[in-house]
Order: structure tokens, then C-alpha cells, then sequence
């Protein structure tokens, strides 16, 4: 299988820019006090960048969460260690 394109490079990286650009907005605002223009700004995006995607797409939690669940185990989980549980906070 050849490397990807630089179109299919380009899709990816404007992704993640906007999915960041969601998170952070969603987080500060609440999921549905955010347009598509507001997180297509805060991504240096055109107004057209979400034209290609549904609002269900753009605001599914699952798919933040995971996009959260699979950065954090990248960079913390050493393949030679066990993951070791931590006490809950305030109890500690």
C-alpha cells in the first residue's frame, strides 16, 4: 500500500485541528451553545470547513472521548509495565 497523499495528509491535519478547536470550545461552552462557524474559526479555518460534516459528527462525545482515551494511553502506557490504579482523589 503507497503512503498517503498529500490531499488525504492535509484532510487529517484539518481534522485535528478541528476536533481540537470543538473540544475546547465544547468544554468551555457546552456542546450545543457552539456553531460550526465558531469552531471553524478557533480552528484558523474557512466558514467552509464543516460544510462536509454533519453536526451529529462534529458533536459526538464518544468519538472526543476516545480521540482523549487513545492520547492519554499513548503517552503513558509503557508496553513493559502494568498500568498500576490510583486511589480516587481525595482519598489518598
Amino acid at each position: 500500500m503507497a503512503g498517503r497523499t498529500l490531499r488525504e495528509e492535509q484532510v487529517s491535519a484539518t481534522r485535528e485541528l478541528l476536533l481540537t478547536a470543538a473540544e475546547r470550545l465544547f468544554a468551555e461552552h457546552g456542546v450545543y451553545a457552539v456553531s460550526n462557524r465558531q469552531v471553524s474559526e478557533a480552528a484558523g479555518q474557512g466558514n467552509n470547513a464543516l460544510a462536509d460534516w454533519s453536526p451529529e459528527e462534529l458533536r459526538e462525545p464518544a468519538g472526543l472521548f476516545q480521540r482523549r482515551v487513545d492520547d492519554f494511553l499513548a503517552h503513558t502506557v509503557d508496553e513493559d509495565t502494568e498500568p498500576q490504579p490510583t486511589a480516587p482523589a481525595g482519598t489518598a
